[in-house]
């Protein structure tokens, strides 16, 4: 008999327990201790983050509810004996203020703060209290978003809502809630579903353009919270992701900004013109450090032809460069200098020595960029540089250094295609040692060389740059057209233009 009592017993047991797991399938963990008024009602109250919590509420009493946020929220909530009935809330990760309100709000009751204590109770309760309406006017509306982003959608719905109204987001389950009064909350439903709307999407194949300064340009245009941007820098790709109609003008947009850009061919003769007394061309403008004139193509030969006859010329060289518009191109007319530079460093007692190898440019530089304007004129910023060895600087160590004579100028000029600009500076006064010979001795044969007297003739340097931009296509089968262009220029020695030919 008692064999069969222990067997009741623990088979009885078992099923107690399972029975109760089945009721109490609902409860959760909780951080804090919470009472419940019959076995059917079921709190969840879950930790998400520093002052933020979770709750899944299911038929449970108010008050046990009221308790769990005064805890968490470390204030006391007094409710009133009218205070009652059974919630259904669920929220996830929201703050404790945010939780608050929704209950409140939801469930028709109003809080009056006063020092350290807030009070609930229903509103009828408040008008017979305070003899007026409660003056809360906001509403909750829930929204799951299906395509857009809630954080983004949230951002954009924070510039529509009142002063008094809120927007809580829960990023895992795409949940927007909003908080406001019923004017703010259409506004904002409008917004909401306009921002999660079915997306167009379009990837972009750029020729010319960067997609990353394209996506910089386009950054103001894409709709906050319902644009979706992607940029491959390898292949040179755009994924676009926007409303239907915004895509429309992203479309355009993209098409004005990946257009080939234009080409400038760049013809440079750099002359030494050596003078006496006044440099021969006049009508130049002085900036500074060197003097900027313009002259058409037609004007070149005349100029040149004068220069040759009041002065002695030298062509230094006739470089012709391609230069995209908005880029920069470099001309260097002289050499690369190399110098020993030696540094010394103390390693356990010992010091060692180290050489290496540096370099300078030496001689004319010419940075010029070209960028193509309307009608057929090209703005072009110049920037001449003029260095000679004057002398070495010799280091502790014994390291020769270079000292330069450097003459740098920057200036920018708007000239019409196939035009010329003229740029002159950069003079340097010379004397040079000749003997000139007595009015009679120094004519005798022989004899004549005892009596000659030492002269310093002085002589001006100058240089004079000739800049011609041509705006070009870079296409193949106008490369032949514009090579006759720039043959009727009248520009190139007879021995270029016999090459090109």
């Amino acid at each position: 008999m008692l064999k069969f009592y222990v067997l009741c017993f623990l088979f009885v047991t078992p099923l107690c327990a399972l029975n109760a797991q089945e009721e109490g399938d609902d409860f959760l963990s909780t951080t804090s201790p919470v009472a419940t008024t019959s076995a059917s009602n079921a709190i969840s109250v879950t930790p998400a983050g520093q002052g933020r919590i979770s709750l899944d509420l299911k038929g449970v009493d108010i008050i046990e509810l009221l308790k769990i946020l005064s805890m968490k929220m470390d204030m006391n909530i007094v409710p009133t004996k009218e205070v009652m009935g059974r919630v259904n809330v669920f929220l996830n990760n929201v703050t404790f203020e945010d939780a608050l309100d929704i209950i409140l709000i939801n469930n028709g009751l109003a809080a009056v703060k006063e020092k350290n204590i807030t009070t609930v109770m229903p509103l009828k309760v408040y008008v017979e209290t305070y003899g007026q309406r409660y003056k809360e006017t906001r509403k909750v509306r829930v929204f799951e978003l299906k395509t857009a982003s809630p954080k983004d959608v949230a951002h954009a719905l924070e510039q529509l809502k009142s002063n008094i109204g809120k927007v809580i987001v829960d990023e895992s389950s795409g949940t927007v809630i909003l908080v406001d009064v019923p004017s703010s909350l259409d506004l904002m439903e409008r917004a909401l579903k306009t921002l999660d709307s079915p997306k167009d999407a379009q990837i972009f194949s750029l020729k010319y353009a960067k997609a990353q300064d394209v996506e910089k340009q386009l950054g103001k245009v894409f709709t906050p919270g319902a644009s979706q941007v992607e940029v491959d820098v390898r292949t040179n790709k755009m994924a676009v992701s926007d409303l239907p109609d915004k895509m429309k003008n992203i479309r355009k947009m993209i098409e004005a900004f990946d257009v080939e850009p234009k080409e400038v061919l760049i013809e440079t003769q750099i002359v030494q013109v050596e003078y006496k007394g006044q440099f021969p061309v006049v009508g130049l403008t002085d900036q500074g450090a060197m003097s900027v004139g313009t002259m058409s193509g037609n004007e070149f030969g005349p100029v040149m032809q004068e220069l040759n006859r009041l002065a002695k010329t030298n062509v230094l060289s006739r470089p012709r460069i391609v230069v995209v518009s908005g880029e920069e191109g470099n001309i260097l007319i002289g050499s690369r200098e190399a110098y020993f530079s030696q540094t010394q460093t103390l390693s356990s007692g010992t010091t060692v020595t180290a050489e290496a190898i540096n370099y300078m440019d030496v001689g004319i530089k010419l940075n010029v960029k070209p960028t193509v304007v309307e009608d057929g004129y090209v703005l072009m910023r110049i920037r001449p540089e003029v260095s000679s060895i004057q002398g070495y600087a010799v280091s502790p160590l014994g390291s020769k250094i270079p000292l330069l004579l450097t003459s740098r100028a920057d200036t920018t000029v708007k000239v019409k295609n196939n035009a010329i600009v003229m740029i002159v500076g950069f003079m340097k006064d010379e004397g040079q040692k000749k003997k000139q010979p007595s009015p009679f001795w120094g004519h005798i044969p022989l004899l004549g060389k005892l009596f000659n007297q030492g002269v310093v003739e002085k002589k001006k340097t100058e240089l004079a740059i000739f800049l011609t931009p041509h705006i070009i296509t870079g296409d193949a089968e106008k490369v032949d057209a514009e090579r006759e262009q720039v043959k009727v220029r009248g520009v190139l020695t007879k021995q270029i233009k016999e090459k090109i030919e």
